[in-house]
């Protein structure tokens, strides 16, 4: 007797042979859970905030009491707060959105206020120095002045060129600050003041110490009259080379050692450690190729690029040192880079490579070939997310994957019940995974939504003898089955469809919605299994009660809990059966087949499914 159970339900593998598949994998696993090893719909998707503008990125800033929600009109925005200590206006800056650096403070955010351009530029002009000379103490020192811009949040320009002047040491020393503000001081935060320093005689350090600070910005002179006895004992002037943030930065990447780094071209631009607005000419890393995206790992700055990916270690910007993988596996899409517990995930002409210490290898290249990857799953597309080890992506707004790979059973599997997304982030406070769709922000997996509707499709069994498998029963959780209604695969709905297009118009085509309609009316190939009265059809029916054809939108669904098995003989369908409740059910008879499979689509936990030639021996299994 030929007898089959299915159990411990696992992902696909479309590089593998349908026949060679282990018997607990399918060649279909559509929106399934398959982290326990029985058969489970994802959750719905639970409404979190509505935007009433345009929105295609979005984040959430805990806040007391409401949470502060900001969206973009552009997919790709790199986001982080400022690595700043005791930041009392919460700073948070992006790239993205305009071709520099934006940053905004906490409160302008929940107010809508305008975002500003990072970075203040330092004075253009020198101060002029009229060095005292009044005789009081004969001894002549020689000083070198400077100045900088200071905004109304305490950020720190470079300073301005120096004058050099000699006079009296105990004299008073005038300064005339010629400029008042930043020459590019255009969006950017508004200056408040100007920072005086000046060097000491005899000084061999050549530092510029702290003379004072002139609080009002329309002043244009100022008399220094601190002994330099005393001004060698205040700070000293630090920002000589922070320098403003470029233009054009890209993927804005928050680092542990303090620090930004943002990427144009081939090259790497990294920030003062918590300075976010200061970024020094000198910290600027180069690579061979052109630069994707960029990501943190374990410490290090992963760099992934058109070619070989890189990672910079250490802990400072003057002292990180770059390493080149040997493996020539170019990233096709920035959005696509993820940041695992693993290392870095990303999508390549070869397929979804992981990237760390170790180096770069195609995690799937057990599962899809590189012409699998490519012509299902589009990587120069794909927009992903990260929560645990888990790869979530969307290669469209209507279908995606899953790729788990620290679960066995559940590896990989597509998706297609979740329509229009527009964007999938991974919330940084809770690793919650966020879809944007339709300038609305959704909780992806909403354990307090119902379960959406998944299929899963077996392996291809080639039975040693054609035979006829003619009972089956499957264990699944209990379900009302008031409310179940038909279900028609995706596929074959658009097979009808098309072939009911390319007929030629029948007379009863132009009958009223919902006459009668003859089996003349059938496409050839038409599956009698749309219209079987099991299923609750009726063939003196149009499929969706008045129209000649099945509606293929993914968001048409069941109405309430259902579950189905398909049973396919040989390749054709040959059964479409309600499942009730663990009850044994007679599969048709009168043909024989080789190869057989088996689909089951539900919104319920399914945990096993059993086939046998007859009764008798489905109950021995």
């Amino acid at each position: 007797p030929m007898r089959l159970r299915l159990q411990q339900f696992s992902g696909v593998a479309p590089k593998v042979s349908r026949q060679l598949l282990p018997d607990n994998m399918g060649v279909v696993a559509r929106n399934c859970r398959l982290l326990s090893g029985e058969l489970r719909g994802l959750h719905n998707v639970g409404l979190l905030h509505q935007f009433a503008s345009p929105t295609q990125y979005a984040v959430r800033i805990p806040n007391d009491p409401d949470d502060v929600w900001v969206g973009w009109a552009e997919d790709d925005i790199d986001f982080s707060r400022g690595p700043i200590v005791n930041d009392t206006y919460q700073r948070y800056y992006w790239t993205g959105e305009e071709s520099y650096l934006s940053v905004n403070t906490l409160a302008r955010l929940q107010s809508g206020d305008p975002s500003y351009k990072a970075g203040t530029p330092p004075p253009a002009t020198a101060c002029s120095v009229t060095p005292g000379n009044d005789g009081t103490s004969g001894i002549q020192e020689t000083r070198a002045y400077v100045y900088t811009f200071v905004n109304e949040l305490g950020e720190e320009s470079a300073p301005s060129p120096p004058t050099v002047a000699s006079g009296e040491s105990n004299a008073t020393w005038d300064l005339a600050l010629l400029q008042l503000t930043p020459t590019d001081a255009a969006g950017r935060i508004p200056v408040v003041k100007r920072r005086i320093y000046r060097t000491v005689t005899g000084d061999s350090s050549a530092l510029y110490y702290f003379v004072d600070d002139v609080d009002d910005i329309t002043t244009t002179v100022y008399s220094d009259t601190i002994e330099s006895s005393s001004v060698v004992q205040r700070t000293v002037c630090n920002t000589f080379d922070w320098d403003q943030p470029p233009d054009n930065l890209q993927g804005l990447t928050s680092h542990p050692g303090g620090f930004f780094a943002a990427f144009n071209g081939n090259e790497v631009f990294l920030s003062e450690p918590y300075r976010p607005y200061a970024w020094p000419v000198a910290y600027i890393l180069s690579v061979e190729h052109d630069i994707v995206g960029l990501a943190i790992y374990n410490n290090m700055l992963m760099v992934m690029t058109t070619s070989n990916p890189y990672y910079f270690a250490g802990t400072h910007p003057s002292n990180l040192s770059p390493t080149q993988s040997q493996s020539v596996e170019p990233c096709l899409a920035k959005r696509g880079i993820v940041a695992t517990l693993q290392g870095v995930l990303y999508p390549s002409p070869n397929g979804l490579v992981l990237f760390n210490q170790a180096g770069a290898s195609v995690v799937t290249n057990s599962i899809l070939s590189p012409d699998d990857w490519v012509t299902q799953f589009s990587p120069t597309t794909l927009k992903a997310a990260q929560r645990g080890l888990q790869y979530l992506a969307f290669k469209d707004v209507n279908n995606g994957f899953e790729y788990s790979p620290a679960e066995p059973l559940g590896q990989f599997s597509t998706l297609d019940r979740f329509t229009n997304v527009d964007n999938i982030i991974t919330d940084r406070y809770t690793g919650d995974i966020h879809l944007i769709s339709d300038n609305n922000v959704y909780l992806w997996d909403d354990v307090t939504k119902a379960p959406v509707y998944y299929t899963w499709k077996s392996k291809e069994f080639d039975v040693p003898r054609p035979l006829n498998f003619g009972a089956a029963i499957v264990k699944l959780e209990e379900y009302d089955t008031d409310a179940e209604e038909p279900v028609v695969d995706a596929e074959e709905k658009e097979a009808w469809n098309t072939t009911r297009m390319a007929r030629p118009l029948h007379p009863i085509g132009f009958t009223p919605v919902g006459a009668p309609r003859t089996e003349d009316l059938l496409p050839v190939g038409y599956p009698p299994s749309f219209y079987d009265e099991t299923l609750g059809g009726d063939r003196t029916k149009y499929p969706e009660g008045g129209s000649p054809l099945f509606i293929t939108d993914p968001s048409f669904d069941p109405v309430g809990d259902v579950a189905y098995l398909k049973v396919y003989g040989d390749r054709k369908l040959r059964s479409s059966l309600t499942i009730r409740h663990n009850q044994m059910m007679r599969l048709p008879s009168g043909y024989k087949a080789h190869y057989w499979q088996f689909e089951l689509v539900s919104n319920v936990n399914i945990y096993s499914l059993a086939v046998a030639e007859t009764g008798k021996e489905l109950m021995e299994i």
